[in-house]
Order: structure tokens, then sequence, then C-alpha cells
């Protein structure tokens, strides 16, 4: 993702908002010694305020807000990469390019595209105007879920509702999760109970085997990185 791609043009020291706050560091480096600093007895070196462990996006993101707010931070990654979790490699079978991590990004995701403003790297996220997926079945039977341009959660409803992959009865049963999609944006987390997972909450809601096979599976993992009978069900929600 944007992060690693930044780490890989040379973009180190991190910079947030061209901010020399951040200076990220491979624990390989015994000494940590800082090229601009050579020559420097250690105590007259600057020393960072703050030390995080790890360039995921948890590290990054602080580091960047720290940084923001006046704090010398030095960020410490085993890796040759940035991003932890949030990088891509190239199938060797097919050449496809593979998310490792989070394969999916939403428009709720306030704090993650706050944090991508926040480092210049938003415009590496291509942002669709409607939701449009491709799905290929094991079968081998290819299908386009395309949603219309209406208000969550109605846009999701009207692409599975027009979505020829299933037949109409288990379209159809997606009418009966739209009041408790609906309810959810008002009442989280009362929407589930707090042991509730997304199959059991999908069940509750009456959704049949082959649509949470080919949708609502899908997407949870996408989202939580989780299979749906150990992933909480009020994230999804």
């Amino acid at each position: 993702m944007a992060a690693d791609r930044a780490h890989k043009r040379g973009l180190t020291p991190i910079r947030a908002n061209h901010n020399d706050n951040v200076t990220y560091k491979d624990p390989a480096d015994a000494d940590l010694e800082d090229v601009a600093h050579r020559g420097l007895a250690p105590s007259e070196r600057p020393q960072p305020d703050v030390v995080i462990v790890g360039a995921g996006f948890a590290g990054l993101s602080a580091g960047a807000l720290l940084a923001d707010r006046g704090v010398r931070v030095l960020v410490l990654e085993a890796r040759g990469r940035l991003g932890g979790r949030a990088t891509a490699f190239r199938d060797r079978e097919t050449g496809e390019i593979v998310d490792n991590g989070q394969h999916v990004m939403f428009g709720c995701y306030r704090e993650t595209l706050g944090f991508l403003d926040r480092i210049g790297a938003r415009q590496n996220v291509r942002i669709q105007d409607a939701l449009s997926i491709p799905f290929i079945a094991r079968s081998g039977q290819r299908s386009l879920l395309e949603c219309p341009c209406w208000p969550a959660p109605l846009h999701l409803l009207g692409g599975i509702l027009r979505w020829n992959a299933l037949p109409l009865r288990d379209r159809l049963s997606a009418l009966r999760i739209a009041p408790a999609m609906a309810r959810a944006r008002w009442t989280q987390p009362a929407a589930a109970a707090s042991t509730e997972t997304v199959l059991d909450w999908l069940r509750r809601h009456q959704q049949t085997e082959r649509l949470i096979k080919a949708l609502w599976e899908p997407l949870a993992i996408a989202a939580l990185n989780q299979p749906i009978a150990a992933a909480a069900a009020a994230p999804f929600i």
C-alpha cells in the first residue's frame, strides 16, 4: 500500500506533512547512528522524545500524529519495508498483485483516510464512485456486483437484487437484513451482542447459506481479516 511504496521510493526519514520530527531506523543498525550526526559524541546527538517499535499502520500513524505536535519520534522496524500488513506481492503463477492484510477500504474508515491525507498518500488509493466488485466462483462463473449511487445500505441492497450470480430467492433474502443494517448506523454497539459473531448475526437475520458464502463471507473477511465464525459482528455491521 501507500506506506510500502513510499519506502521503496527511498523516502526515509519518514516525514509527516514534511515534518522533520520522524526518523525511521532499522534495528539491524546496532548503534542506530543517524548519518546526519556522524562525528558527534553520543551526548551531542539529538535524542528522540518517543521511540515506536513497529512501522505498521499503527506505528506510522502514531509517529505522524506525534510529529505534527512537535515531538521527536524514532520508529524502529525490523523488516526492509514500511506498512506492516499493508503491503502486497505479485503471485508467481498468475502475475496478479495480491494484497496482504486489508483487502478493501470503505468510506467510513475516516481515521485511515485521515492518516493517508496526513502523510500525502491519499492519491495512491483508488476510490470508487460506486461499489463495483468482480466475482469469480469456484465453478469459474464470472459476475459483477454493481451498486447504484444510493445512500448506504440501500446501495448494497440494490446491487444484490440485480446481481445475477445467485437465484432470486437468495438475493431477496438480503431484504431481511436491510432494517437491521439501517438501525445499526445509529444504535451500535447495541445492534449486536458482544459475543455474537458475523455468522451468527447473518443467520439471525435469515440470510441464505448461498448468499452468505457468495457475498457476506468474502466481504467480511476482506474487511475484518477473520473467518466469519470467529469475527465479532459489531465491527462488520
